[in-house]
């Protein structure tokens, strides 16, 4: 990471600069852990992941079918809506695109709406996951 040995307030001025850090963002250099409830109980053996909907296709994937999928490395910016950021995160997964390939959403899909431990539920517009970046390496 770019940041070790170095001055949190000084890589903050430098983030601020170049425009890296947004208005009233601190800069972090660990991750702040906070949870909402209880930290629940990881179960490889019930764990999955599913689709459905306006799908071509619907998917149910276990956790070993998950992780046989392609993987993707990228680097990003978070900026967490708690107000602090942290830069050049490493991040390794299987990019959404990878999913979407296997379902074939149907035209009317506009939305994805994730439903995850205890209840909690976010809305994200299709396009947003759907992006092609423009360097070569991020293609997926």
């Amino acid at each position: 990471m770019l940041f070790v040995g170095k001055d949190r307030r000084e890589l903050e001025r430098k983030m601020k600069q170049e425009g890296r850090l947004p208005p009233g963002q601190s800069l972090t250099l660990k991750w702040p852990v906070l949870p909402y409830g209880s930290v629940p109980v990881f179960n490889p053996e019930t764990w999955d992941l599913r689709f459905y909907g306006l799908v071509e296709l619907l998917l149910k994937l276990s956790w070993r079918e998950f992780n046989a999928l392609p993987k993707v490395e990228r680097a990003s910016d978070f900026h967490c809506v708690t107000r602090w950021s942290r830069f050049d995160n490493r991040w390794q997964g299987v990019a959404f695109r990878e999913l979407l390939s296997r379902l074939h959403p149907k035209p009317a899909a506009a939305y994805i709406l994730i439903h995850a431990e205890q209840g909690y539920t976010a809305n994200v517009p299709l396009a947003d996951l759907d992006q092609r970046r423009s360097d070569p390496d991020n293609a997926s």
